[in-house]
């Protein structure tokens, strides 16, 4: 499940690329939107959640299966020699069977986890790869028309202006205000510090080439018309 949620990123950013083919040559509008940067960081960060996550819950899971395993050694003890013995040892033998598939289960579950966390971290660095690259590139013009540089429109900010860290601050957490590079770079967390399922389907869910488009004509076409 995770895997595939993790192939969502990917293909949100081929619709973003795609997207910006469209602006280019339909619009002549030659920038992300900010707006479009800060979704694609939110998408990159709920990605390097889910090794964390998987570990998580793992150890959690096992310390459920220690805990009924020692329940279940507490009850044999309890019931050994009592008049209904026979009755009970029919239903401890269904909840040992019971605790032998969960540990079987169990031992296959750190291999699922990798599967399910090493492709959201790449999917989260092929973001954080776009995002770093959009954000510190602009448009300056070609070899047979002259462009200003100081007035070059950057490939993802608004109104000409570069985005911000602050803007992005799901990709770039820590660094200068105006400091957008690797250095500055969500790491994967070691640890959960928030337990709820990263939900990538949610995250994406409202993020299409149609909505963004649509946020894109509303803001950079109809507003300049009406101005």
């Amino acid at each position: 499940m995770m895997a595939d949620e993790a192939r969502l990123g990917l293909q949100f950013l081929f619709v973003m690329l795609m997207l910006c083919s469209e602006c280019t040559w339909g619009n002549n509008w030659q920038a992300f939107p900010t707006e479009v940067g800060e979704s694609i960081c939110s998408i990159s960060r709920k990605m390097k959640d889910v090794s964390s996550w998987t570990i998580e819950h793992l150890r959690v899971l096992k310390e459920r299966r220690d805990e009924y395993a020692s329940k279940f050694l507490d009850w044999k003890l309890h019931f050994h020699g009592s008049p209904e013995c026979g009755e009970n040892d029919s239903i401890l033998e269904g909840i040992r069977t019971v605790l032998e598939r969960a540990n079987e289960e169990i031992k296959t579950l750190p291999a699922k986890a990798i599967c399910a966390g090493a492709p959201a971290a790449k999917s989260a660095g092929r973001l954080d790869e776009f995002i770093t690259v959009f954000a510190n590139a602009r448009k300056t013009g070609s070899v047979f028309i002259k462009t200003d540089s100081e007035t070059s429109n950057y490939c993802l900010g608004s109104g000409g202006e570069k985005a911000q860290r602050r803007d992005l601050f799901d990709c770039f957490p820590t660094g200068g205000k105006f400091e957008i590079g690797e250095a500055n770079l969500a790491k994967i967390p070691e640890s959960m510090t928030d337990l709820s399922d990263p939900n990538l389907i949610a995250v994406t869910e409202n993020i299409n080439h149609s909505s963004v488009v649509e946020h894109i004509n509303r803001k950079y076409v109809i507003d300049d018309k009406a101005g």
